[in-house]
């Protein structure tokens, strides 16, 4: 995006002054190519979002974006640190996907309520048509051969 853009030569610089004079290791991670739980797990709502990881604690960087400011920051993080998310599980995802998909309906159903009306009407009227074509028995054709009596 254009905002990583811009900030690429500065972060170009904190980390080889990083790698230079610290441990710290940098890295740049595409996270427009993350899935949007690992997203949210790491609390990631905007581009680019700067994280650093330490003893097992993870610091936002939240200050003016500066070559002085993030060296500061990277020795000595002022913000609040949260643990590390836990790696996924199936079970993660699932609830994942069941949670956004209930927001939706939630979303739906607060903001489009005739909609939702209309929807649910026509469905029902599919419904109980086609549950009567199937619920009316349909005669069957006999296929013996009466005998005629003379």
């Amino acid at each position: 995006c254009g905002h990583c853009k811009l900030i690429k030569p500065i972060w170009d610089v904190v980390a080889m002054e990083l790698k230079e004079s610290t441990d710290i290791n940098t890295a740049k991670i595409d996270a427009t190519k993350l899935d949007h739980l690992t997203l949210t797990k790491w609390q990631i709502t905007g581009f680019p979002t700067f994280l650093l990881v330490k003893d097992g604690l993870v610091y936002t960087f939240e200050e003016e974006r500066s070559i002085d400011n993030f060296l500061q920051f990277a020795k000595n993080p002022t913000s609040t640190g949260t643990p590390i998310p836990p790696p996924q599980t199936i079970i993660d995802k699932a609830l994942f996907h069941i949670e956004t998909a209930i927001a939706d309906v939630k979303l739906i159903v607060t903001h489009k309520l005739e909609a939702v009306l209309v929807i649910s009407l026509f469905s029902f009227l599919f419904g109980t048509l086609f549950g009567l074509l199937f619920l009316i028995p349909i005669p069957k054709k006999s296929t013996s051969a009466t005998p005629i009596n003379k």
